[in-house]
């Protein structure tokens, strides 16, 4: 009986440190994905560059190294050209049949500006923007980038957490500290058009890591 109550109190506390939970690298980083997008658009009008990102994001979203609750997102966003002025930028979205207006906010890290529509978008959506700047407006009918690729976002995750299994392991510490994960599409220069799948992770303390997929191939094209 002692030996038996031993045993069970080692499995405790080593299922409390995670290395005796059964839970491997791949299953901890796949539940800790905080934004995972599930489709991307692209279009263009002749002041703007724009791009629609769509699929799942904690709420509150916040890089914080912690996991959230995930609620559906829309991520519009415009990337402005020729200098041409963007002072209280407006938007209107044509979904199919329904209509989503809303006001631009301007990206404290780059020239961009962005809108989170609330909504959940389809492959197979037909999708309009309309820039509205001082009552004159432009408007891109938007294309599904992401539906051109080869490797979709699940696979893009796999991918991204073999090619990271080392520093995921450094990053939990084993297992025993959270951290949150992120599998989106990314550009170096957006005006380019060159896309990559992003899988990238950090954890509390704000240890990160990360690599950037060729969408076609899969390759693993830079390693951060």
């Amino acid at each position: 009986m002692k030996k038996f109550l031993i045993f069970t109190c080692v499995c405790c506390i080593c299922f409390a440190l995670g290395g005796c939970s059964g839970v491997t690298i791949e299953e901890f980083a796949k539940n800790s994905i905080s934004e995972r997008e599930l489709c991307f658009f692209t279009g263009s009008t002749e002041n703007f560059a724009i791009t629609l990102g769509s699929g799942l994001r904690e709420e509150p979203y916040k890089i914080d190294g912690i996991h959230g609750e995930l609620v559906e997102y829309s991520l519009l966003t415009i990337i402005p050209q020729n200098g041409v002025e963007t002072y209280g930028a407006e938007y209107t979205v044509e979904v199919n049949d329904s209509t989503y207006e809303g006001v631009f906010e301007e990206s404290p890290f780059d020239h961009t500006l962005a809108s989170d529509i609330g909504i959940s978008i389809r492959t197979t959506d037909e999708i309009y923007v309309y820039i509205i700047i001082n009552n004159e407006s432009e408007i891109a009918k938007l294309t599904c980038l992401s539906c051109s690729f080869s490797i979709s976002d699940s696979t893009a995750l796999d991918l991204g957490i073999e090619a990271l299994y080392d520093k995921l392991k450094v990053l939990s510490d084993d297992l025993k500290q959270s951290f949150e994960g992120y599998c989106k599409v990314v550009c170096t220069d957006k005006n380019l058009g060159v896309y990559f799948w992003y899988v990238g992770f950090v954890n509390e303390v704000g240890d990160r890591c990360a690599v950037a997929i060729e969408p076609s191939s899969g390759q693993i094209v830079a390693e951060m």
